[in-house]
């Protein structure tokens, strides 16, 4: 059996309270969780991502990478973020502090990059929203990208490899996820970024 194996929140929590006395009955809690999402983005959607967020962070999670096929859910990252803003601060009504809880895409540009707290350079828990983009076509552009440096004589054919390969595939601060939840019945991952999940466990 997984040592994630849990009973998944049968009954919604209101508050940081109700998941402090689920995390009794875990063996033991990822530091990076991913999930990948089926489907189109809606304001459904949207808001169970928000709440996702929270019970993550109250379960001591501290990066949680959300997968969406389309980009439906990158493009909606500031609604997102207002939506984790609003519940934060009915969720976290017993905790001294609002974490900071930040979203961003896995290759946004930092103009992309939203947070509760914008004065903050550090937040308490990093949230990455993937698509398939970031995965095959993504092999695709560095490759190209390698090969036109080759071609333009800023590096040789002989340094061309998979440590090279996966060093410009790999993300800064995007650590591989200990666990990976599919929110369906069937196990497929739709395109999840391959170089990412190496030793992921998957449920």
């Amino acid at each position: 059996m997984t040592p994630y194996s849990i009973n998944l929140w049968p009954k919604t929590p209101i508050n940081s309270l109700h998941i402090e006395q689920d995390l009794k009955n875990l063996d033991k809690v990822p530091k990076h969780l991913a999930v990948l999402f089926w489907g189109g983005i809606n304001e459904k959607r949207l808001k169970e991502a928000a709440q996702l967020c929270c019970w993550a962070w109250c379960s001591g999670i501290k990066m949680l990478s959300i997968y969406n096929v389309e980009d439906d859910l990158k493009n909606n990252a500031q609604l997102l973020q207002s939506y984790i803003d609003t519940f934060s601060r009915h969720f976290f009504i017993n905790e001294k502090f609002i974490p900071i809880i930040r979203v961003t895409a896995l290759f946004a540009s930092t103009k992309n990059v939203y947070s509760n707290n914008e004065n903050s350079n550090l937040p308490d828990m990093q949230v990455n929203l993937i698509s398939y983009a970031d995965g095959r076509p993504r092999i695709v552009e560095v490759a190209k990208s390698l090969a036109e440096d080759v071609i333009q004589g800023k590096m040789t054919s002989d340094e061309l490899d998979i440590e090279e390969l996966d060093r410009r595939l790999s993300v800064p601060r995007f650590s591989e996820p200990q666990l990976l939840i599919l929110f369906s019945p069937k196990i497929e991952l739709e395109g999840f970024p391959p170089w990412h999940i190496h030793l992921t466990e998957i449920l």
